[in-house]
């Protein structure tokens, strides 16, 4: 499938950064199941060592990177004053993760787990660090288990489908892939991934149809416009091929020209900057969801200055609910 589409997967990233700080959203969860006192104990047991295991980060930051050690230091400060908290765990993972910190990002989001075994949002986001890795198989494991536990997670369903199209499975990956845009008619990478699985499956008028619909949704997708060329290839459209061939070595060469720029300057400030308010929003909620508001108030206002799209109108509720401990105690 990979053949049919030139290598643009760093483009693909950044194009969705932004769409996944969306995805992190805390979300309603519920401790489930009744444990005997022994089992109980014994997570008990694992839930410590796990959250021991955790480092604080921001330190191994250059200081000339101010504000990436700010938000970093934001994800350590999550931890050492919220340390046994789901609602601070997963979204200091989801910092962690959005500023390169993947592996700790991954032993957060366990630690999580041990303490709220049925965090939909937790499997989700290990499924995406296992496809950016590279590894299918058990991205489609998690991802598949984040849509078990919330069928409505948007995010699990489009990586899912992505997922299952890379280990060739397409026939499984449409019917996922279909019932995301149900939810999201107007994300463009659902249709290029509908028109790559009907490709493979040489069903190339529904491969154009969809490479058409991603670029009505997003003109800009480089990876779409080849996919529409080789379509209209397939289809015998010689003039039509040749056009969207054309109109996407243009595409290649300002995407060529952006990235030299970028490498030039370095990080993107104004992404680093909505970043940081993203992290400030985030731990504005943790913040609220303990009853600390005088906490809370200054991070919003912190991330309200930077960014006032990411702050919001005010201070959102939390919607992770921390788990009281003696109830969770005569859960176990």
């Amino acid at each position: 499938m990979r053949d049919e589409v030139s290598g643009m997967s760093e483009g693909r990233k950044r194009r969705s950064a932004n769409f996944r700080w969306l995805l992190a959203l805390l979300a309603a969860v519920a401790l489930g199941g009744t444990l005997w006192w022994a089992v109980g104990a014994l997570r008990d047991t694992e839930t410590r060592e796990a959250l021991a295991a955790l480092q604080p980060v921001a330190s191994s930051v250059p200081p000339d990177q101010r504000q990436r050690r700010e938000a970093l230091e934001i994800a350590d400060h999550l931890l050492r004053e919220y340390p046994d908290s789901p609602e601070a765990l997963f979204a200091r993972g989801v910092l962690l993760f959005r500023f390169g910190f993947n592996d700790e990002a991954v032993k957060t989001w366990k630690a999580c787990l041990k303490l709220v075994p049925d965090l939909a949002q937790a499997y989700e986001f290990l499924g995406l660090d296992a496809f950016q890795r590279g590894d299918n198989e058990r991205a489609v494991e998690l991802l598949r288990k984040a849509v078990e536990l919330d069928p409505q997670s948007a995010a699990a369903g489009l990586y899912l489908g992505e997922a299952l199209n890379n280990l060739g499975r397409m026939e499984e990956a449409i019917p996922v892939l279909e019932q995301f845009l149900k939810t999201s008619p107007h994300a463009a990478e659902p249709y290029f991934q509908l028109g790559q699985a009907y490709m493979y499956l040489k069903s190339y008028d529904r491969a154009k149809e969809y490479h058409e619909a991603a670029l009505r949704e997003d003109p800009g997708f480089v990876q779409a416009m080849f996919g529409l060329a080789v379509a209209c290839e397939r289809l015998g459209q010689v003039d039509a091929a040749r056009k969207h061939r054309e109109k996407y070595a243009e595409m290649i060469a300002r995407h060529r020209m952006a990235e030299q720029k970028r490498t030039r300057e370095g990080h993107d400030p104004a992404t680093v900057r909505e970043s940081l308010a993203n992290a400030y929003a985030m731990a504005a909620k943790v913040a609220a969801a303990h009853g600390n508001m005088r906490e809370a108030r200054e991070y919003w206002e912190k991330a309200a200055a930077i960014d006032p799209k990411a702050a919001g109108p005010d201070i959102p509720p939390a919607s992770i609910g921390r788990p009281n401990r003696s109830a969770a105690r005569q859960e176990q």
